[in-house]
């Protein structure tokens, strides 16, 4: 199972080398990280009071950001032999996922590194909109999410299945 590189499992998935067992450890990873990644916005969510008008903007661009990410993943699958889309699918989003993750994680550490600075340097903590975070919280969501789908549209393009002999 690849965690990052995602150009190793593309050379695997065109030789035809994935297997069923290789697709629900893939599927089994990327429902955990969804599950955590959920979790984890439904506790700021609550931390933050998100208003229910954000929330509703959010859900309905999220559902509509999914379908068309799917529809161009699929058809992109179809085009190079439609075959194993579910297989081929969890396994590129798991290691997407990955990357995706390690990269927030790194900008919110050097985000709280930055905002600690300055709030030691001003001697006190500064005050923040709630409303403009909660905004600010659901582009940031929706961007990640696009290249998310982004990421996994070239990662499909780049697959070369093995030609019929």
């Amino acid at each position: 199972m690849y965690w990052l590189n995602l150009k190793a499992l593309e050379e695997q998935i065109s030789k035809n080398e994935l297997t069923e067992k290789d697709g629900f450890h893939y599927l089994l990873g990327y429902s955990l990280l969804t599950i955590i990644s959920t979790s984890f916005s439904g506790v700021a969510a609550l931390q933050y009071n998100t208003g229910f008008g954000i929330a509703c903007i959010q859900f309905v661009l999220l559902i509509i950001i999914t379908i068309l990410g799917l529809k161009v993943v699929f058809d992109t699958n179809k085009e190079i032999d439609g075959k194993d889309f579910i297989r081929r699918y969890f396994a590129i989003t798991w290691v997407v996922g990955f990357r995706i993750a390690l990269a927030v994680f790194g900008c919110i550490f050097l985000a709280i590194l930055i905002f600690g600075f300055i709030t030691v340097s001003q001697g006190h903590e500064p005050s923040l909109n709630p409303d403009l975070d909660d905004v600010v919280s659901m582009i940031f969501m929706m961007f990640v999410t696009v290249i998310a789908y982004l990421m996994t549209i070239m990662s499909f393009r780049r697959l070369n299945p093995k030609s019929k002999e």
